[in-house]
This record gives C-alpha cells, structure tokens and sequence, in this order.
C-alpha cells in the first residue's frame, strides 16, 4: 500500500491536521488516548512519519535550489542557517517555492522564507500549516527580519559627501521589491538632507538597459561617484568602467556591498557596506523557535543596520 499522507490520517482519525503534526512531533499537550489514536492510524496505512520524536526542524524556504551555487546572498543566508540551526541542535527542512507543498507534508509548522517576487511571497501566506518569518520582505501579520536599507544607502551617501562629493548617482537594479524600494527611500532621504533637488535624474536603473549605455549616461552627466546598490552588477559594472577607460577612484569613487571573498582583493579595494547577515539569521531563527514551540508571537519587525567599510575606491576631492 502507498504510503499516505497526514491529511487522511487526520480525517480517518477525525481530528486536525495540527493535532497529527503534534503527535508525530511529540508534543506534550496531546493526551495519550489521542496519540494511541492517531499512531494507531497512523500504522493502518502504513504512515511513517518522517519527523519522529526528538527531532524538531525549521524550514527555510527559498526561490529554487538552482540557484544556490550562483547567489552569493543566498549561499551566504543558507549557510548561517545550517550553522545556527546546528549550534540549536535543530534540525533543516530546505524547500523550494515550486515544491511549497512539502512544508505540510513534511510537518514543518515554522519555517524561514527568503522570497524575491511578491507572487512567492503570496503563495507563502496561503499555507494554512506553518507560520513563517520572513527575510528581507515584508508583509502585513508576519514577522520579518531585514537589513535597514535606508541606514546603509545614507552612510554610503554621507561617506561620499564628506569626502567632497556632490554629484552622486545610485546604480540600482529590479526596482521592485521591498529592499530596493527601502535603498531608494534612504538615497532620497540623503538628498533632501543635504538640500539637493531630488526630482534631478540621480538614480539610474539598470534592469533592461545594457550596463554601458547606463554608465556612458552617468559620465556624460560629470558625476564623481556612484553607490552600486545592486550585489550582482559589481563585477559588471568594474568590467565596464575598465573597458571604458574610467580610472577608480581618480575618474569615479564607487561604493559596493561587502563580499569578503572579493571586496577586499579588488584594484583598488572596494569601501563596502557591510551587511550583518548572520545578525539576520540569528533574530530569524529566535522567532522561528518560539514559532515552532506554539508560543504565541506578535508579529514583529527587526531591522539591522549596516557597516561602512572604508577602503580605496573613494577619492577625496578638496
């Protein structure tokens, strides 16, 4: 016979989906008649649950495995969470959007969720049995846990300013998006800080538009730096700059995001913000265990500041 699932345990059993998820977890508020029960319904159909007593895990549900190899931001989040998991003696359930299913079947009833795209981020609020915090996305009646993107776009921004600059552009790509739509909202508060007309062409998108074509159109304007708030394109855009012939920083002063591997060994070394990923993983994993215990949470929303990283890829003008 076919193994089934905890759906039809629970209505052979006539109880709740929750009620099965706890006997098979192990859960002391279930009363022993109950778990008899189920476990004897469970055996019936020849169920086996996959999470046995003792083991407790939390999900992390991400866009695709695909794309874990290529995603330094995504390696990076992965990682911390294996490791603070570990530290936790909890285990890890890793679920890719197109297999969310799995999250019920699996009896993971509190997991961690990177979403990109706001229909992913939908379809994670449509799961009935497992109570989510997000990262770096948000959502109205869900906890979430992300970088203070305005902080860091106005370090980076007041960085360049005391060093002389005043023409200064933001390179963004994939406008959409809570963190991108938070980079922007900080970039113009820096602007209207310091008294600049921020209805001026200073932020440029390179979604759709070829990296040179935007890059000729910054030069062309005389700006003196550029914030590259955008983690893939760093690369991209260093090449372009060197095939156009544009010295950093004696040209163009650039500010990045921090990648340990790179930053640092770039010619010249990048000045960086830094963000605090494993501060994020840590708040994270807080609530998904007070999550996965049933304790009540009030959703909650924590923001984690930014580190400037002074280096050599800002030049200072008199």
């Amino acid at each position: 016979m076919d193994k089934k699932n905890i759906t039809e345990i629970a209505e052979r059993a006539g109880v709740s989906l929750a009620t099965v998820s706890r006997v098979f977890r192990n859960h002391p508020n279930v009363s022993r008649k109950m778990r008899e029960k189920i476990l004897n319904t469970a055996h019936q159909l020849k169920y086996s649950p996959r999470i046995t007593a003792g083991e407790r895990s939390i999900g992390l549900v991400i866009e695709s495995l695909d794309e874990i190899h290529s995603d330094f931001y995504l390696a990076t989040m992965l990682a911390y969470v294996a490791q603070q998991l570990s530290a936790r003696n909890l285990g890890l359930e890793l679920i890719s959007i197109g297999r969310i299913e799995k999250l019920q079947e699996h009896f993971i009833h509190s997991a961690i969720a990177i979403p990109y795209f706001e229909e992913s981020k939908k379809l994670l609020l449509r799961q009935k049995h497992t109570r989510f915090v997000l990262i770096n996305e948000i959502a109205d009646g869900v906890s979430s846990v992300g970088v203070n993107h305005r902080q860091g776009i106005r370090l980076a921004y007041e960085h360049l300013y005391e060093n002389g600059h005043r023409k200064i552009g933001l390179l963004q790509d994939h406008l959409g998006g809570w963190g991108n739509s938070e980079r922007h909202l900080g970039f113009l508060e820096s602007l209207e800080q310091h008294g600049v007309d921020s209805e001026a062409e200073r932020s440029f998108d390179i979604t759709g538009n070829t990296i040179s074509d935007v890059l000729e159109h910054v030069l062309s304007r005389k700006f003196t730096a550029l914030v590259i708030s955008s983690e893939s394109a760093v690369l991209k855009v260093i090449r372009e700059l060197h095939r156009l012939g544009v010295r950093i920083p004696d040209d163009l002063s650039l500010i990045s995001y921090e990648h340990p591997s790179i930053s640092p060994y770039l010619w010249p070394a990048h000045t960086t913000l830094k963000q605090n990923h494993i501060q994020l993983v840590t708040n994270a994993i807080d609530i998904a265990a007070r999550l996965l215990d049933d304790e009540t949470e009030h959703p909650m929303r924590i923001l984690v500041d930014n580190q400037l990283i002074p280096r050599d890829s800002v030049k200072f003008l008199k």
